[in-house]
C-alpha cells in the first residue's frame, strides 16, 4: 500500500468523505510518520549490510548511512571484528582491523514518507497497522466516544506488531563458550 492508499483506508475507517482528504492530509502524513518510524525502530527493526574500508587506526565512518545501531563487524576472512563507537560521537567507530575492507551489519531507519506513491519498506502484512496507528491519534483527541473508539485502533496496532518479526529474526545464532558454561 502506498501513502494515498492508506489516507483513503484512514478516512473510510473514520467514516469521513474522500472528497474533505485534503483537510487531513498533513496531519494524517504526520500521524502516519509516528506509527512508521514506531514500527522500524521497536518492531522491525531493518537490517542492512555495508562493505566498508577502514583506515590505518582501525577507524570507519559511517556517517554517510543512516544507521540506528551496529549489530556486528567482520573482516573479510570471516573473522570478526571488535568496534566501538568512537567518543566524539560522530558516527565512527574504532575497530580491530587495520586498514581493510569489513562488513558492517547495522540496524537502519528508513526516510520519512512524504509522497503519495511512497510505499512503507515494512512487511506488506503491517501496512494496515499504519492506517489503525492513524486512526488511533486521530481519535484519541476527541469526545470520549472518540476516546473510547480511538483505544480499539491502539489495541489493533499492538495486536499487528506484536505479529511483526525484527529483521533478521530466526538466523543462526553463535553461541561463544555455550557448552564451558553449561558442564
Amino acid at each position: 500500500m502506498n501513502v494515498s492508499v492508506i489516507l483513503k483506508n484512514v478516512m473510510l475507517e473514520l467514516d469521513e468523505d474522500l472528497a474533505d482528504i485534503a483537510d487531513y492530509e498533513e496531519k494524517f502524513k504526520m500521524y502516519l510518520n509516528m506509527g512508521y518510524q514506531i514500527i522500524l525502530r521497536q518492531y522491525y527493526k531493518p537490517r542492512e549490510t555495508f562493505i566498508v574500508h577502514t583506515d590505518k587506526q582501525g577507524r570507519v565512518d559511517l556517517t554517510g548511512f543512516d544507521v540506528e545501531q551496529v549489530i556486528e563487524m567482520q573482516a573479510r576472512n570471516g573473522r570478526r571484528v571488535q568496534f566501538r563507537a568512537c567518543s566524539d560521537g560522530c558516527g565512527a567507530y574504532q575497530t580491530t582491523a587495520r586498514d581493510e575492507e569489513v562488513s558492517v551489519v547495522c540496524q537502519v531507519n528508513y526516510p520519512a514518507l512524504v509522497k503519495d506513491e511512497d510505499i512503507p519498506n515494512i512487511p506488506e502484512h503491517a501496512h494496515y497497522a499504519l492506517v489503525q496507528y492513524v486512526c488511533y491519534k486521530h481519535l484519541s483527541s476527541g469526545n470520549l466516544a472518540k476516546q473510547s473508539r480511538a483505544q480499539y485502533y491502539r489495541q489493533s496496532f499492538y495486536e499487528a506488531m506484536s505479529m511483526l518479526k525484527p529483521m533478521g529474526t530466526g538466523g543462526v545464532t553463535t553461541y561463544i563458550n555455550f557448552y564451558s558454561a553449561t558442564n
